[in-house]
């Protein structure tokens, strides 16, 4: 009896030891697979850090290269912060077991260097560019103010007129070159300033202006040289392939988790079995995988809240380029799409040898209608006159507004006749308007239109027709507004 009472308290202390010694491993085992998972749920969020520093990046770049940035701090800083979540992805991966110098994260490390050079040399090279766009039109209006002088010299009248039409025919390619710059472009620009150069070398009439031209050319090659630099720069930077080692760093990282899972999986099979004799082990096991379920559902949450936020990112990179060429209250285009499209459109008439029309009205009565019901309706004045405008043109003609009550239309392939019925539909429709928001008012148009065509031998460029089409509707303001004035411009 006393051997049978000692024999089943050494089991039944062997039963607790082993209890014991497998609910001490189970709840270590548990601690290390917790930790090891979420330090894989903080790596997945930090690679999706990454990924959307690399976004803003590359936004920034994009910014940079269009011209739309106000300066460079944003694109250092954007640098910086995928710089700083580089670092943090390369420190994650290697605590979930990824060799430090494993090639994928050599791969991002190389991707992001070569980004970052791209990103300095769009910085150097672009501020080269603005530096001598700053140049250029004040040495072209300096040069030809020398010019004008030599045109009433009777001697160098001849000489003097060439050398105008050369510095004019480089203004327009210069243009050219910064609203589309291509190999086209580049060619034409550089013969325009081969062409001034030998004009002036050959014109004996005229006083020395080397020194000028000299310096003219040298920023204008700066420009044709930088400008295909940053572009170079640019398409480097955005061609580094970033995204796809990220995606190489991320699929390691999920290699490893599931690498370690298995060998976790192994672990508790063995526990699992010394479980079936220790229903608090296997008790510990089904909550273990409970806590896991819940924390890779987290992740996998965690992700696709980053996939919003980087679809928003993009949508509100949309809006800013939208943004940058429409007005704010009417959604129509403002004075810089105006210009542009302008530029197009006389270039278009020159290739095609047809004509064009330049509609310009400024709204009578409106200061009033301010003064007496306020801004808000206003601005809804603005916004149903634009309305109207839009109703009487083609979709291929543009509606504008250069600012306040100033509206402008540009019809292709028109003649001033043509342009003058539309004004008269434009002007008609606008008188009326007789209620806004509730509100009378009573408002016209002063409109000034300027016919133009690529035969007529008069070389002019967006800035001058628009003048002239600003001067032409003070002319119909003087002649008591409410009308219409037509210039027609030739040689």
């Amino acid at each position: 009896m006393t051997g049978a009472l000692r024999r089943a308290g050494l089991l039944w202390l062997a039963v607790l030891a082993a209890t014991a010694a497998v609910s001490a491993l189970a709840v270590l085992q548990q601690t290390s697979y917790s930790a090891f998972v979420e330090r894989h749920r903080q790596a997945l969020s930090d690679v999706a850090a990454l990924r959307q520093a690399d976004t803003r990046w590359t936004v920034q770049i994009l910014k940079v290269q269009t011209g739309t940035a106000a300066n460079y701090d944003a694109l250092a800083d954007a640098g910086h912060a995928v710089t700083r979540a580089r670092d943090v992805v390369g420190e994650a991966a290697v605590s979930l077991g990824v060799a430090r110098e494993a090639p994928s994260l050599a791969a991002l490390r190389e991707a992001l260097s070569n980004k970052a050079e791209a990103a300095e040399s769009i910085k150097s090279e672009h501020a080269i560019l603005l530096n001598s766009l700053r140049f250029i039109p004040t040495q072209l209006e300096q040069l030809t103010e020398e010019l004008r002088r030599q045109r009433d010299v009777p001697t160098a009248r001849r000489d003097a007129f060439a050398a105008l039409d050369a510095a004019r025919a480089l203004t327009l390619e210069l243009l050219r070159f910064l609203s589309h710059a291509d190999s086209s472009s580049h060619d034409g620009l550089d013969t325009s300033l081969a062409h001034l150069q030998a004009v002036l070398q050959s014109a004996d009439s005229l006083p020395d202006m080397s020194a000028s031209s000299e310096l003219l050319q040298l920023h204008a090659r700066s420009v044709l040289l930088h400008e295909q630099q940053t572009h170079r720069a640019a398409a480097a930077a955005l061609q580094a392939p970033t995204a796809a080692t990220v995606e190489a760093v991320e699929a390691q990282i999920n290699d490893v988790f599931r690498d370690r899972l298995k060998e976790l999986h192994r672990y508790r099979v063995a526990l699992f079995a010394l479980a079936t004799l220790l229903c608090s082990a296997a008790v510990y096991a089904g909550l273990g995988w409970w806590r896991s379920y819940r924390a890779l559902a987290e992740a996998h949450r965690n992700l696709a809240q980053q996939l919003v936020e980087t679809r928003r990112l993009m949508r509100e990179a949309a809006e800013l380029s939208n943004a940058a060429t429409h007005d704010a209250l009417t959604g129509i285009a403002n004075r810089r799409l105006v210009e542009d499209r302008l530029e197009q459109a006389i270039a278009r008439a020159v290739r095609t040898h047809s004509g064009l029309a330049l509609v310009f009205a400024d709204l009578d009565g409106f200061k009033a209608v301010n003064d007496e019901h306020g801004h808000a309706v206003g601005d809804s004045l603005l916004i149903e006159v634009a309305r109207r405008f839009k109703h009487n043109v083609r979709d291929c003609d543009t509606v504008g507004r250069l600012g306040g009550d100033e509206f402008v239309l540009i019809l292709e392939e028109a003649e001033a006749g043509g342009a003058a019925r539309v004004a008269q539909a434009v002007l008609q429709d606008i008188e009326a308007i007789r209620r806004v928001e509730g509100c009378r008012v009573a408002v016209s148009a002063s409109i000034g239109i300027v016919g133009w065509h690529a035969d007529c031998g008069r070389v002019i460029d967006a800035r001058a027709l628009l003048h002239q089409a600003d001067l032409a509707m003070y002319e119909a303001k003087r002649a008591g507004k409410g009308r219409c004035c037509t210039t027609i411009l030739a040689a």
